[in-house]
C-alpha cells in the first residue's frame, strides 16, 4: 500500500497492488434524512459541539476488493463495493458500482475501459485459484506470469 491511504471497513484479497492517496469504503452521510449534517448523528468522530440527536446511522456497507486487484494513485471506492479478482482500477477514478473481474475502470464515475482478457481466459483464471498456491508452486509457474495461456497450463500440470 502506497502513502495517504484510508482504507475504512473492507476485505482485500491477495497479491493487490494499492497506489498512494487511495480512499476506500469511507462513511457516507444519509442522503434520505432531513439533514446530511453530523449534528443529528449518533457519531463519535465528528468534532460537532452543539448536538441536536444521536439518531443511528444505517450499519455501514463493507467493501470487498478481490486478489491481484491493482488501484491507481488517488482512487476512490464507495462503500459497499465489489471489486472483482483481476480488476484494475485507473489512477484518479471514482467507483461507485461493482466492478466486474478482469475489467479496467477509469472515470468519474468509473466505467468499463476493457478488460484484461477474453472470457476464456478470465473464466481459466478465477477457476485456478492461482493465489491460493504454496509458495513452492507459485515459484515453479511464477516465470509465466507474462504468458497467461502458458501459466495456466502449467498450473494444471501442478
Amino acid at each position: 500500500m502506497g502513502y495517504d491511504c484510508e482504507v475504512i471497513n473492507t476485505d482485500i484479497g491477495s497479491f493487490c497492488s494499492l497506489s498512494s492517496g487511495i480512499h476506500i469504503g469511507l462513511a457516507e452521510h444519509p442522503t434520505d434524512w432531513v439533514s446530511t449534517s453530523p449534528v443529528f448523528q449518533d457519531v463519535t468522530n465528528s468534532s460537532v459541539k452543539c448536538r441536536y440527536a444521536r439518531l443511528k446511522l444505517p450499519e455501514p456497507k463493507r467493501t470487498q476488493i478481490g486478489h491481484d486487484v491493482w488501484i491507481g494513485t488517488n482512487a476512490i471506492i464507495k462503500a459497499g463495493v465489489n471489486v472483482g479478482t483481476g480488476a484494475v482500477i485507473a489512477s484518479g477514478a471514482i467507483v461507485t458500482k461493482d466492478v466486474p473481474p478482469y475489467a479496467i475502470v477509469g472515470g468519474c464515475p468509473a466505467k468499463i475501459i476493457k478488460f484484461r482478457f477474453d472470457e476464456d481466459m478470465i473464466k481459466e483464471l478465477l477457476q485456478s485459484k492461482w493465489w491460493e498456491l504454496s509458495d513452492s508452486d507459485l515459484s515453479k509457474v511464477g516465470k509465466l506470469a507474462n504468458k497467461p495461456t502458458e501459466f495456466t497450463s502449467a498450473l494444471k500440470a501442478l
